[in-house]
């Protein structure tokens, strides 16, 4: 599952209507390119996939907790 998210993460990094390529991908990620690839990785995409991860996992954790207190392996966040 995390090599799923890893791979999705370049993907979502790496194609788009700007794309970069996946050779300058590890150094524009670390803060070594300038331009276009440092605006679109920096500005656009990053924080985009930072957010998204971050929502996932809040909301797979709220599930295992409603699950969890509740005792209910049926049970979701959303009744």
């Amino acid at each position: 599952l995390l090599l799923l998210t890893v791979l999705a993460a370049v993907a979502t990094l790496s194609l788009g209507r700007l794309g970069v390529p996946l050779h300058e991908l590890p150094g524009a990620v670390l803060g070594g390119a300038e331009g276009k690839n440092h605006f679109v990785l920096n500005r656009l995409r990053g924080p985009r996939l930072v957010t998204g991860i971050g929502a996932g996992a809040a909301l797979g954790l709220s599930g295992a907790l409603f699950q969890s207190v509740t005792r209910n392996p049926l049970g979701s966040p959303d009744v």
